[in-house]
C-alpha cells in the first residue's frame, strides 16, 4: 500500500511540475469577427505545432486577458494586454485548424488614412505580463489581413521584421526575415529567438502598419502570437481559473 501511495504521489508531483514547469509553447489566437475561428481545445496549430491555443474575442479591441494556459492547458500566472483598433476576417478557409488560427485577426485601422503616427491608430501593441524574467522565449506572431499588399513592421526590443502581409493563408506558413524595408517579402509569419522578458517580467510586440500612398488595404492584421519557452518555467496562476 506504501509503495502504490509513494507512486501516486510521485505521478501528481510530476504531472504538477510538467503543466508549471516543463510545458513549451503558449498561443493566443484572434477569433476577429465576420467568421467562424475558433479552435477547439484538442486541435494542434502553428509553425511549432500546440494544442490548447488560448482564443481572443475580436471586440472589444483592447482589453486584458484571463490568466492564459499553455499547451498542455495549465493556468498560468500570464496575461496579456492587447490594444488595437478594428478587428475582423482575413480572406482564407476555415477547413483546417491552421486554417482558422490564420483567418480571425486583430487589427490597426488607420484613422485617418495616412495616420502613422507612433501610438497613433496604425500601431497595435501586444504585452505579455507575469513572465518568468529568467525565462528564454522564442515569439512568432502570425500575420494576414482581409485585402492584399497590406505592409506590416513588427517589432520586439531591437528587431523589426518587415512584411508584405497575405489576403488569405494557403495552407504553408512562409517566414518573413526582412530587416529593412527595402527587402520586404510576403509572408505569413515572423519569429524571434531567444528574447528575455523586461525586469518587471513582461514582453511586448508592436506592430504598425506602414502607410503607402494610394494603397486599397485598410490595415493590418494579427491572427495569433506564440511564446516558445526554452528555458525558465511559467509562472504560477493565482486568480480563479476562467474557461
Amino acid at each position: 500500500m506504501k509503495s502504490a501511495i509513494r507512486v501516486l504521489l510521485a505521478v501528481a508531483v510530476g504531472t504538477l511540475l510538467t503543466s508549471q514547469g516543463m510545458a513549451q509553447s503558449l498561443g493566443v489566437n484572434f477569433l476577429g469577427r465576420n467568421a467562424t475561428t475558433t479552435l477547439a481545445r484538442t486541435e494542434t496549430a502553428g509553425v511549432v505545432a500546440q494544442p490548447n491555443w488560448v482564443p481572443v474575442p475580436g471586440e472589444p479591441f483592447a482589453g486584458t486577458s484571463a490568466s492564459l494556459t499553455d499547451s498542455t492547458g495549465a493556468f498560468t500566472g500570464t496575461k496579456l494586454i492587447y490594444e488595437c483598433n478594428d478587428s475582423w476576417s482575413s480572406d482564407g478557409p476555415t477547413i483546417t485548424a491552421n486554417d482558422r488560427l490564420m483567418k480571425g485577426i486583430i487589427k490597426a485601422n488607420p484613422n485617418p488614412d495616412d495616420d502613422d503616427s507612433v501610438g497613433g491608430t496604425s500601431y497595435i501593441y501586444f504585452t505579455f505580463t507575469n513572465l518568468d524574467i529568467q525565462g528564454v522565449f522564442d515569439v512568432i506572431a502570425y500575420t494576414t489581413h482581409n485585402g492584399a499588399g497590406a505592409q506590416a513592421n513588427l517589432r520586439v526590443i531591437g528587431t523589426t521584421y518587415y512584411v508584405t502581409e497575405q489576403a488569405a493563408f494557403a495552407g504553408t506558413f512562409i517566414q518573413g526575415t526582412a530587416t529593412s524595408s527595402a527587402t520586404r517579402t510576403e509572408a505569413n509569419y515572423v519569429r524571434w529567438n531567444d528574447v528575455t522578458p523586461s525586469a518587471d517580467g513582461t514582453l511586448q510586440i508592436v506592430a504598425n502598419k506602414n502607410i503607402v500612398p494610394g494603397e486599397s488595404a485598410d490595415g493590418i492584421g494579427v491572427a495569433g502570437i506564440q511564446l516558445i519557452k526554452k528555458s525558465g518555467t511559467w509562472t504560477v496562476n493565482t486568480d480563479m481559473p476562467v474557461i
